[in-house]
């Protein structure tokens, strides 16, 4: 019986270091994603200018269509990044009515968040400008899977 407690003890040490080591890679992972979703905002927003490193393999499209100035302007950003982006994605802009679109072209940044191991689910939260639409400036929804089930969470809308 030593033996076998002495493996369990070793196989829980493994399991525990797994843990610690998964934990940080995660820990890593989600401030790498912070700084760059801070970085998208700053650019979307207009509120920075990107820096050479940003615009080094950055290209005008390839009509040629835009010059000089509307080609600096597109790659510094836009404050209708969101509802283009949106509207271009197949699944999404096919269900996006002009109601949508009122309210979408103050949208500023969208967030996804994974839940916390070993729950398994996620967050999306919206970020709006001040609009005439809503009163809110985020809205949130959450689902995850609690015992076998889907819970959800949704901001109401004003």
């Amino acid at each position: 019986m030593d033996t076998l407690d002495a493996i369990d003890v070793e196989i829980k040490g493994i399991g525990e270091k797994g843990e610690k080591c998964i934990a940080s890679a995660e820990a890593s992972h989600a401030a790498t994603l912070e700084a760059l979703y801070k970085r998208r905002h700053e650019l979307i927003a207009l509120s920075s200018e990107p820096n050479q490193d940003e615009l080094k393999d950055w290209q005008d499209d390839e009509e040629g269509e835009c010059d000089g100035e509307a080609a600096r302007h597109s790659a510094k950003g836009s404050s209708l990044f969101w509802l283009t982006a949106l509207c271009n994605e197949p699944e999404v802009g096919e269900h996006i009515t002009a109601r949508d679109a009122a309210v979408l072209q103050y949208l500023e940044d969208v967030r996804v968040t994974a839940a916390a191991p070993p729950a398994r689910g996620g967050s999306l939260q919206l970020v709006f400008r001040s609009n005439p639409c809503m009163r809110q400036r985020t809205v949130s929804h959450t689902a995850s899977i609690v015992k076998g089930r889907i819970v959800e969470e949704a901001t109401d809308i004003d």
